[in-house]
Parts: C-alpha cells; structure tokens; sequence
C-alpha cells in the first residue's frame, strides 16, 4: 500500500465515522456492494498499514462476509450507505492544520450537493450514459440478461450499477469519476454470468502517465500488465492479477490526449452474487485493450 492508498483509506475511516446523509434503501444497497468489493480490492495486502489508521483514529475497518457490508469493530455498525471510497483524493484540497471543508459541486437545483456522488442532472446522466454504452459494446454471442437477479439475499435492486461521482477542484475544473457495471451472459444462457465495467476519470485526474501505473491504480490491484497497441494508440493492460488483491480477471487503461482516462475490465464471475460463473472471459486482450480506446467512452 503506497502513500496514497494509506491517505484514502484514511479519509475513508474518518468518513466512516460520521453519519453519511440518507439514501433510498435499494440504492444504498447497491452503492454498499460496490463499495464493499473495492475496500476489498484495497484492504486485502494492506492490513497493516490500516491498523496504523485505525489507531490514529481509534476505530478498525474488518471486512465481514458476503454481504452486509463493513463493521466498525466493536461498534456493530453497519457501513453500507456510503459512497464507494476512491482511488484519489477526493473535493477541495487542503493542507495540514487547515479546517477548510469539502465544498460539493452546485447540483442541478442551485444548492450543493449532499455528498460527492450526483443523484439528477446531467452528471447523474452521463453515468446512465456511460452504462448504455458498456452494455452496447457486449461482443458477439454474449448478452446483457434482462431482469436476472442475485442468488444471493443479501443483494438488493439490479445486477446494473451506475455511477457519477466528484473526484476534486483542480483550479477551477472539476475532475469527475463515472462508473458502470453490467452482467454477461451466454446468448440464449442465463446460467453463467460475468461482469463487465468501466471507468471514466476527466481530464486534469491525477493519475500516472506510465500506462502499467495507469493500469495498476484501478482500486489498486496489482497485476501482470502490458502495453498492447491499438491502430496506434497504446494501452496498457493486465492480463493476470498478481496478489489477492482481486475484483476482475482482466483490465485495461487508456489515456486519451486531453488527459481523460478510461478504465475495463472483465471478469469470469460477478463478485457477491453467489452466481455461477462463465467459462472464459468475453473479450480477448485485445479486444479488451481496443474497448478502452472507443471514443464514445470519452466523457466530460
């Protein structure tokens, strides 16, 4: 866990520790998977250095099981209201000793948002964007299953998830962080399922230039990673995960020359669900890679 992960996470625990403002019960529900499986992605390897954290404000995130959420230890409290926590700093930057406070985006009725994640308005509408788009580019002799849910009671609301969220103030441009989830299927076989998403970061993000960083910053998974051409264009992709530090099989990165960064990635089985798994991944690697670079994934 680099510096940058310890400083997340955190922010997270302090977030954690105060009351986040109330959501829509099926909605908070499927924010807390999301969420769930990325503190995963960025706990597992890194007990230690949260230890550290949770001494320096007196509380110990442990991950539970297949659903519910996080605990506060010993509190019995359970987190699954809170947006997903972030690869990067997130609003205002402020520095040691300073009690400036985050200042959230003005929404689409004039007034500050509640939190970082924007529920209408046109941010909101390019996250529903950004998942038309991902279930669009399913490859041949796949499908997007309509109306299947988890085998799980534990997961609540559709398999489909998508999301709008402010990352920082850079100057006077705002860096925004669109996601989105969908299930694949065989064509004609809802039996096995995986998981395709994506990730869209804005031009201006903070994110490394090298394209195997690039790609290793996607929750902070480690992997075995590749630049693969694409008509030209490099990106980078890894192929193999290298530590327990899991939430898909594959991924790719791709930098787009105004800086706007695109995350996807793929994986056999969809986490948490208790469904079964595919057999083997929808996209090749490059496939995979030339996804990454697809123009209508470019948001603002």
């Amino acid at each position: 866990m680099d510096e940058r992960e310890l400083k997340d996470a955190l922010r997270e625990v302090m977030v954690a520790s105060s009351p986040p403002p109330p959501m829509a019960p099926e909605a908070a529900l499927r924010t807390a998977h999301s969420a769930r499986r990325r503190r995963r992605a960025m706990l597992t390897g890194g007990v230690a250095a949260l230890a550290v954290v949770g001494i320096a404000v007196g509380a110990v995130l442990v991950p539970r099981g297949s659903g519910g959420g996080l605990d506060s230890a010993g509190s019995g409290a359970k987190l699954t209201n809170s947006a997903p926590p972030t690869q990067r700093l997130t609003g205002t930057a402020t520095h040691p000793g300073s009690d400036t406070k985050t200042v959230w985006p003005t929404g689409p009725n004039g007034k500050p948002q509640t939190d970082r994640t924007a529920s209408s308005g046109p941010r909101f509408d390019q996250g529903a964007k950004l998942l038309n788009q991902l279930a669009s580019s399913v490859p041949a002799g796949y499908a997007v299953p309509e109306n299947l849910k988890a085998a799980t009671q534990n997961w609540v609301g559709p398999l489909t998830h998508e999301q709008a969220q402010f990352e920082q103030k850079v100057g006077d441009r705002e860096i925004w962080q669109y996601s989105a989830t969908t299930p694949v299927t065989k064509s004609g076989d809802d039996s096995r399922v995986g998981e395709l998403f994506t990730e869209v970061d804005t031009a201006g993000n903070n994110l490394p230039a090298d394209l195997c960083l690039l790609a290793q910053k996607l929750w902070g998974m480690p992997g075995e990673c590749q630049v693969v051409d694409v008509a030209g264009k490099p990106v980078g992709v890894v192929t193999k995960p290298t530590s327990d530090r899991k939430a898909f099989d594959q991924w790719a990165a791709y930098r787009h020359p105004d800086g706007t960064v695109v995350y996807v990635a793929q994986a056999r089985e969809y986490a948490n669900t208790g469904l079964t798994g595919l057999g083997e991944l929808p996209l090749t690697v490059q496939q995979l890679a030339a996804l990454a670079t697809d123009p209508k994934f470019r948001l603002d």
